[in-house]
């Protein structure tokens, strides 16, 4: 697997058939709960016991966007409002590597404000999560 840098990254977002692009992504960050953990015997005997934890935890995704087009404002409102499905695909356009989360929910609404001063002025919060069996990552 090669490395998505945020200049050759594509974020975009399907939602009933259609196709929705963030021109302007500024992070992103997606975290797989799931954990390998190991339990050892008190009386050190043996390897351990091995188990994953975080199975019935959510991935999720988050990330600053800007710039983002009216269509897609009101489909991100819509599927939040009504908890909808809708499926992300982050993907490099150099290594071709992807990460999909299918079947997710808009996790907080697009329209929360944020004020400050300078650039930051434009970030938008893009929240969203998916369960465990339904992110692919290449």
């Amino acid at each position: 697997m090669g490395k998505i840098t945020i200049e050759n990254a594509a974020l975009t977002v399907m939602y009933d058939d259609q196709a929705y692009d963030f021109g302007n992504i500024q992070s992103v960050n997606i975290n797989n709960p799931l954990e390998n953990k190991l339990s050892g015997s008190p009386q050190n005997i043996g390897d351990g016991l091995s188990f994953k934890e975080g199975v019935g935890q959510p991935v999720t995704l988050q990330g600053v966007v800007r710039e983002i087009s009216n269509e897609l404002r009101k489909v991100l409102k819509l599927a939040h409002s009504k908890v909808e499905r809708i499926d992300i695909n982050l993907s490099c356009e150099v290594t071709g590597d992807e990460y999909q989360l299918n079947r997710a929910i808009v996790q907080t609404d697009i329209s929360n404000l944020n004020l400050s001063a300078g650039e930051s002025a434009f970030d938008v919060p893009f929240n969203a999560q998916c369960t465990v069996n339904n992110y692919k990552p290449s």
